[in-house]
């Protein structure tokens, strides 16, 4: 599977993911070792705030996304194409990616909407 982890500056796990332009990409199955990161860097106008709802997106890709905060939005968004997200206190990436691989970091459920 394809693990994102929204990391702006490449060296800890960032917030707002839908504003974030720099993931680091790995290639991993549960239970396993992480492959080497691979820099996924959008331009500008590619973030996902703001980014077209029918337009394909790099991160609509991914099987997992991994991120410090997610907005109800971005949840929904993210599940609506098949993409699971995690929200970490950690700041390490690759101690975020292996508590995920480990079991230790569950994705989370995004919410409903309103009535």
């Amino acid at each position: 599977m394809r693990i994102a982890i929204a990391s702006q500056n490449r060296r800890t796990v960032s917030a707002h993911p839908g504003k974030t332009r720099v993931f680091l990409v790995h290639t991993a199955e549960m239970g396993g070792e992480p492959g080497p990161a691979e820099v996924l860097e959008l331009p500008k106008d590619g973030m996902i705030h703001g980014y077209s709802h029918d337009a394909a997106h790099p991160l609509y890709t991914m099987n997992v996304l991994i991120s410090k905060t997610a907005g109800a939005g971005f949840l929904r968004r993210m599940a609506a194409r098949g993409v699971s997200v995690a929200i970490t206190d950690l700041d390490d990436p690759e101690e975020a990616i292996r508590a995920y691989l480990a079991g230790d970091l569950a994705p989370v459920e995004a919410p409903p909407l309103s009535a």
